[in-house]
């Protein structure tokens, strides 16, 4: 990791702590001067009105300029939605506070601001339905659609049996008692799909952002229904107010984590296994079945004519995305075993066409294979079923080959050249690379390595060891003769100065003809050298053999 990286790092680490850290007291100074009788009822009031428009102004244009930060048009369209229903919020907050300045008296009947607040929620799942990281497939789409048709259409269900009967004996207007039921269970059908966004996405970099909007909208879900609870019975207390501004406070920090999601640090997340998430995905109907068959159990005395009619509908349409859920899963589940089928053609197709075999060995005592490529046969020679590493491998290499697998368990990757016996009994120079598999945990599991025919390097090798010999024997034997034709030129110069003498006798000068005869000889041969070593040019000349038997012969 370089000094930059190490530099991002301390201060994207920094700008989150200060973040937190400026948030908690501002918090905390709220809530002291709301509980408390530090400060007047009006002091109070207008305390919560500011912090109730400022946090969730800022919430709303720091989701905006995480719009236009983010790098994929989802992720705009995703926090341009979030911020949307901040502000939609913020503006009905404005208007409620403006109405309340000039009529003090609660009105528990539902205005535009009302409306604002219902926003809200309608922008806010969209926009965590755009916000998901596996864009890859219509099919993963459709699977979250009907995963928030469902759980809305249980919601919904268990809010008409609960809420429904008791709404009615009241004395409130029917805008009035829909708004109270629609608002809630709005917010817990959003909760519900950011917790299943949590549980059964494969979010990576995006998870801390989605933990921070699940802990938003749940305790913006429990306030609000702890407001319409209240507001049945007198004012909502003071300190309930400081509720609004944590929610936009985890949304600030939500928009933050999000632009610095690409940050090498350490991040506020979690991971959920696979098998967890899988698991999840499957019992998420069954979930839903239960518990509205436990509300229905449970608050069966408000079982009317009108519950029982809206409840059969919300039935019918739980079934219907039910149907649509399946179909996109057994979608998206063949999707995936094409891929897998095309992914393991073409990896068969590179193993055949790859110059090496690809084997995978056991750790175990012996190191038992237990994959080989198809082209084993092809390269090494061996049926794989009949490949037996005490048969097949050459006895003086296996002590080594089983010394550099040993090694392997140390220091992770191993090489070796030995040599295989083929079904023929002919030996095959092997190289083999090996690497050591581990798991998740870091333990060894297994041993990939590859194996490659060297016989030709090996033969080349040898040839080019014998040309190299030849050459040094050519060198040898040409300095040898240019110091022979040396010795032969004093010869031959004093064998032409005795013959040239007048007074030599006949039987010497015949004695030193033969003299001059052997040493022409050892020029030739000298000759012959000098050209094997390259010293000396090569001449073609015709020749009469019977006189070179003749001469030989003597």
């Amino acid at each position: 990791m370089d000094s930059q990286t190490l530099g991002n790092q301390s201060v994207a680490g920094i700008s989150r702590r200060k973040l937190v850290t400026l948030h908690a007291l501002l918090l905390g100074g709220v809530f002291v001067l709301l509980s408390t009788d530090l400060a007047s009822r009006a002091v109070q009031d207008w305390l919560q009105y500011a912090g109730w428009i400022g946090f969730s102004l800022v919430a709303g244009w720091r989701a905006i300029l995480s719009s236009k930060k983010a790098d994929n048009r989802a992720g705009r369209i995703a926090w341009a939605l979030l911020g949307a229903g901040t502000l939609s919020w913020c503006v009905g907050n404005i208007y409620l506070i403006a109405g309340e300045l000039t009529d003090p008296v609660f009105v528990a009947s539902p205005s535009p601001a009302s409306y604002m607040f219902f926003c809200y929620t309608l922008l806010f799942i969209p926009g965590l339905y755009f916000l998901r990281a596996d864009h890859s497939r219509p099919s993963h789409g459709i699977i979250r659609l009907a995963d928030l048709g469902t759980i809305a259409c249980a919601v919904v269900f268990c809010a008409a049996i609960i809420m429904v009967e008791p709404l009615l004996q009241t004395s409130e207007s029917l805008e009035f008692l829909l708004f109270a039921i629609a608002d809630p269970t709005l917010f817990v059908i959003a909760t519900l799909v950011t917790l299943t966004y949590l549980w059964l996405e494969d979010l990576g970099e995006l998870r801390s952002v989605v933990i921070l909007l699940f802990c938003s909208i749940l305790l913006h879900t429990l306030a609000n229904i702890a407001f319409f609870a209240i507001a049945l019975d007198g004012y909502p207390p003071q300190a309930l107010g400081i509720t609004w501004m944590i929610v936009f406070s985890l949304q600030i920090m939500a928009a933050y984590e999000y632009d610095n999601r690409h940050a090498v640090r350490d991040k506020l997340s979690f991971t959920v296994p696979t098998k967890v998430r899988s698991a999840m995905q499957a019992l998420l109907p069954a979930a839903l079945i239960f518990g509205m068959l436990a509300v229905a159990i449970l608050f069966r005395e408000n079982l009317n004519s009108t519950v029982l009619l809206a409840g059969s509908c919300l039935i019918a349409t739980f079934a219907v995305f039910l149907g649509i859920r399946e179909w996109a899963i057994e979608r998206h589940a063949l999707a995936l075993i094409e891929d897998l089928q095309r992914a393991d053609e073409l990896n068969s197709h590179v193993l055949n066409a790859s110059p090496s075999v690809i084997f995978t060995a056991s750790v175990k005592d012996g190191y038992p294979i237990t994959f080989v490529s198809d082209n084993f046969q092809t390269l090494i020679g061996v049926e794989p079923n009949n490949f037996s590493q005490s048969n097949n491998i050459h006895p003086n290499d296996r002590a080594m080959l089983r010394a550099q697998l040993s090694n392997i368990l140390r220091y992770g990757v191993a090489d070796a050249e030995f040599r295989l016996t083929d079904d023929l009994d002919h030996n095959r120079w092997i190289y083999g690379n090996f690497v050591l598999a581990r798991n998740a945990q870091g333990k060894p599991v297994e041993i990939v390595g590859s194996l490659s025919d060297i016989s030709e390097k090996k033969t080349l090798q040898s040839r080019i060891q014998q040309t190299q010999r030849l050459e040094s024997l050519g060198k040898l034997s040409g300095s040898i003769a240019h110091d022979f034709n040396n010795l032969l030129t004093a010869v031959l110069g004093y064998s032409d100065l005795v013959l040239g003498a007048d007074d030599l006798p006949e039987q010497h000068r015949k004695s030193i003809k033969e003299i001059k005869t052997a040493g022409e000889r050892g020029a030739g041969l000298t000759r012959q050298l000098l050209a094997f070593s390259g010293r000396h040019a090569l001449s073609t000349q015709t020749i009469d053999i019977r006189q070179v038997i003749a001469g030989m012969t003597g």
